[in-house]
């Protein structure tokens, strides 16, 4: 009778696992939509209609409210349930694309209030994934939680940056915001209808007890003063800050440097070097992120131990293409031919090395998450994303400006030196860092 029991449960948690991969799969390519539709559509559709680089880097600013991402998870985190807040943000977002494709791109206020609507609730709706997530999969399973978050992300990237600018000229402005609001409400059913209960599949001495946090130094809100709520709140910060691993904060802030600079600006550079658009944009576009989807792919076959020994040599593989860019700009006015291979081959390596790289450091940052009591997981893992995304969207802003005011040959040689300054910082890392994946 126990074994026909322990069988059943164990099947039951095997298709909770299966069904959580899977929407949170389907979540994740929702997620990399707003990526892909702002980095890559919207600049080349903007220019291509006769706005100046002045006013499509103006549009860059519009993805500041994902600076309020840390703001999201803490109030997420105490109010209500986060399927409620995915759910209603995935319903907005399809409200919101449908209400945009009314207005032509050349009315530009409803267009900037729509976009920056759009990145509001898209920043929200990020949260509350990322949320569901550190509570859905135990330590061992998040690498394929991660490989599903990476790999999703990419895809929508892919659709809503590669294929709407492939099809840019045969789908309209309207045709692409009802496509992603179609997209959207997919991910509202999925949300409503095939999201598993993961709680009622665990064993009952793992279950958190009844109210929205578990812990037992949560205390009821009912009743709670406002000085105490303020109190509380101070001192969950101090403790935020205190518990949180400032080697991974360091190197959220700064890994991705190289890879950013490089990726956003060697297109640049053959475009001035009179390469076909649409040439650099299948190799650099397509295949790049379809090379960055395998990169990503490819850490679910990594056996279970320690992260810090692969991420080190995908990182080392990745300064060495780096800096073989560095020398193809340089070297460009004597062999073009030569040079343009060299790069294109180097920034795909990169692409699927920073796919990698990028499944690797996410897992990272979950573990670490995990170390912490159950309430205190969002706001650890959020405040790792937030310094991961203030930098990566600091710096991206900045590229052009840096070999403008500069040159490319020292723009391409400063990618390359934060490439290769991160390998030492790879020998701080501490004990936490170093926990091999099967450890809970």
């Amino acid at each position: 009778m126990s074994d026909t029991y322990s069988n059943s449960a164990f099947i039951l948690r095997h298709s909770v696992y299966i069904n959580s991969v899977r929407c949170f799969f389907i979540f994740y390519i929702l997620v990399g939509l707003p990526n892909g539709f702002q980095v890559r559509y919207l600049p080349l559709y903007f220019r291509t209609h006769g706005m100046s680089l002045a006013e499509v880097g103006l549009y860059r600013l519009l993805v500041l409210p994902w600076l309020l991402k840390g703001v999201w998870t803490t109030y997420i985190d105490r109010n209500t349930d986060v399927r409620i807040w995915l759910k209603t943000s995935l319903f907005l977002l399809v409200v919101v694309c449908v209400v945009g494709a009314q207005f032509p791109p050349t009315h530009t206020i409803p267009v900037v209030i729509i976009l920056l609507l759009f990145n509001l609730i898209t920043s929200v709706q990020d949260t509350a994934v990322d949320s569901l997530i550190l509570d859905a999969f135990t330590p061992s399973q998040l690498l394929i939680g991660n490989v599903a978050q990476a790999v999703g992300e990419r895809i929508g990237s892919i659709i809503s940056g590669g294929v709407f600018s492939w099809y840019i000229d045969t789908i309209s402005w309207n045709g692409v915001l009802y496509i992603m609001a179609a997209m959207y409400g997919v991910g509202f059913l999925t949300s409503h209808f095939m999201l598993p209960d993961w709680t009622e599949s665990r064993p009952t001495g793992n279950n958190p007890p009844q109210g929205r946090h578990s812990g037992s130094n949560i205390v009821p809100s009912a009743g709670r003063s406002n000085t105490s709520i303020q109190l509380s709140l101070k001192q969950s910060m101090t403790k935020l800050f205190r518990d949180i691993s400032w080697w991974m904060v360091v190197y959220v802030l700064f890994y991705k440097i190289g890879e950013v600079g490089v990726l956003n600006l060697f297109p640049l550079f053959l475009v001035d070097k009179n390469i076909d658009a649409s040439e650099i944009g299948f190799w650099l576009g397509i295949v790049g992120q379809s090379l960055s989807v395998v990169g990503s792919t490819a850490t679910a076959f990594y056996p279970f131990g320690s992260l810090l020994g692969p991420l080190t040599v995908l990182m080392t593989i990745r300064a060495v293409c780096i800096v073989i860019s560095w020398m193809a700009v340089n070297s460009w006015h004597v062999d073009p031919a030569t040079c343009y291979v060299s790069g294109i081959i180097s920034l795909l390596i990169v692409s699927f090395t920073g796919g990698a790289i990028t499944t690797c450091v996410q897992t990272l940052l979950m573990q670490l998450s995990q170390l912490a009591p159950r309430h205190e997981r969002p706001k650890h893992y959020a405040l790792y994303s937030f310094g991961e995304l203030i930098a990566k969207l600091l710096f991206a802003a900045s590229v052009g400006a840096i070999a403008q005011i500069t040159s490319y040959q020292f723009a391409f040689s400063f990618f390359s030196i934060a490439a290769v300054i991160m390998l030492p910082y790879m020998l701080l890392a501490p004990t936490e860092v170093r926990i091999p994946m099967n450890l809970s």
